[in-house]
């Protein structure tokens, strides 16, 4: 008896925080946030053709409205290495909106930055980071 009133009750648990999560911001690397990145680079900064790098949330949660978001950005250009390109800091914001529009991404540029490049990550070293 208690075993399965545990089980209904991690069920609704489970069922609350999908259907909170669904009224939450999506994600800073979502295939749908990235698509309106690259329009805002493209339609205010005269960007065409950029590759993003480390992109990471700098605030804002599972749950959340809002969230901050900061990347490296740079225009591909043919036979140039990724180290030799010109990298630029710029952070971006995700909100929800009240109108037609699922969210609204802002987009702030930053200045120049030298290309560093993200250690492989494998199984063991993402699961030593936890602890």
């Amino acid at each position: 008896m208690a075993l399965s009133i545990g089980c209904i009750a991690v069920a609704s648990l489970g069922g609350a925080a999908l259907y909170a999560h669904r009224g939450a911001a999506p994600a800073c690397d979502s295939d749908k946030v990235q698509g309106q990145v690259y329009l805002v680079l493209h339609d205010q900064f005269h960007l065409a053709g950029v590759f993003l790098h480390d992109v990471t949330t700098t605030s804002g949660g599972f749950f959340s409205h809002n969230r901050e978001c900061a990347a490296e950005v740079a225009e591909i250009r043919g036979n140039v290495n990724a180290g030799d390109m010109r990298w630029r800091q710029f952070s971006y914001r995700i909100a929800l909106s009240d109108k037609s529009e699922p969210f609204v991404v802002t987009v702030d540029l930053g200045g120049a930055t030298p290309f560093v490049r993200q250690p492989e990550q494998t199984l063991w070293t993402r699961l030593l980071a936890h602890f």
